[in-house]
This record gives C-alpha cells, structure tokens and sequence, in this order.
C-alpha cells in the first residue's frame, strides 16, 4: 500500500538520521472514509468535533465547577469554550 511504503521509508529515515524509533503499537493505516480519533477530536468527512470521551469529561468537569460556585463555573466555561471552537480556527 502506498503510505505504508513512505511509512517505512520515514521510519529508516529517523533511525538512521536522528536515532528514533517509531512505536510499533499505532502503526495501522485505515482508509480515509473511516472516522478517527486524534487530540480528543473526531475526524471523519462531516468534520472535526469532539469525541465521547472528551465530552464526558467536560461534562463531569462543568458538573463539578457548578457545586464551587457561579465564577469557577464561568472560569470552566470560558476555558471549554476555547477548546470547543479551536476545530473553527
């Protein structure tokens, strides 16, 4: 398959040139038209969003803020808003 050819290609290239090596465990190329998980986003076809985990997370965090009070729920919502809308950018 064509990217696992350049995959082992960059894989010589770092061990030669830098001394790295590649973590075998991650090494599986999929095809483009299934979604995958990256950063804490989904990437698929429709675009980028944030994935179950992530959410879950975020929602368990909110959560948590809005026993703290009105301001530590401000402060989370503001710092969630910039990770929500970084896909935008």
């Amino acid at each position: 398959m064509f990217l696992e050819h350049y995959r082992s290609a960059l894989a010589g290239w770092l061990a030669q040139a830098r001394g790295l090596l590649i973590n075998p465990k991650p090494q599986e190329v999929v095809l483009g038209h299934s979604p995958g998980i990256f950063l804490g986003y989904r990437i698929s076809r429709s675009g980028l969003s944030p994935d179950r985990k992530l959410r879950r997370r975020m929602a368990r965090r909110l959560r948590l803020a809005a026993r703290r009070g009105d301001q530590a729920l401000m402060r989370s919502i503001h710092s969630y808003r910039g990770i929500l809308c970084f896909p935008d950018r």
